[in-house]
């Protein structure tokens, strides 16, 4: 979690600049509603293992023996197919969440935000300047100004 979800949600960056990505638009509220439910909202290592361990507690109190299947997500297919009485896929097991997959996906789309954002700024600076200019240009000499219009037709 502090390599993943964590560090994602301590990110000023992020936080500023989730709004503008579709997923990050309903990931972060909902990573949010989570984290206030799990952790209290404080990105704490040691308290959220704790209260990870006491969930685990609690299934294997209330979950029949035979109903529950423990195993690492590292482990592969063979325990889950075993205990689910089905083949093993043809297809490797997925890890499309592990810390570094994840913090590569957060980098690249950190990434594109800002140079979303930087090109936002460009246009209306630029939406913003031109006209000036051109005013300016207009206001100092009309006629240079008319004849650049005419090399634009």
């Amino acid at each position: 979690m502090q390599k993943t979800v964590f560090k994602t949600k301590q990110s000023y960056l992020y936080k500023c600049l989730y709004r503008f990505h579709p997923l990050s638009r309903a990931w972060f509220p909902f990573s949010t509603l989570l984290s206030t439910i799990w952790y209290d909202n404080e990105y704490d290592c040691a308290k959220a293992r704790i209260r990870h361990l006491k969930h685990y507690e609690h299934i294997r109190k209330v979950a029949p023996k035979e109903n529950l299947l423990e195993m690492e997500l590292g482990d592969g297919w063979e325990p889950l197919c075993s205990f689910l009485g089905v083949p093993i896929p043809e297809v490797s097991y997925p890890h499309s969440n592990d810390s570094e997959v994840f913090q590569n996906r957060h980098r690249l789309g950190k990434g594109l935000l800002v140079q979303l954002v930087v090109a936002i700024i460009f246009m209306i600076l630029i939406s913003i300047t031109v006209p000036m200019q051109a005013k300016d240009l207009y206001g100092r000499d009309p006629k240079l100004f008319m004849s650049y219009l005419r090399l634009c037709e």
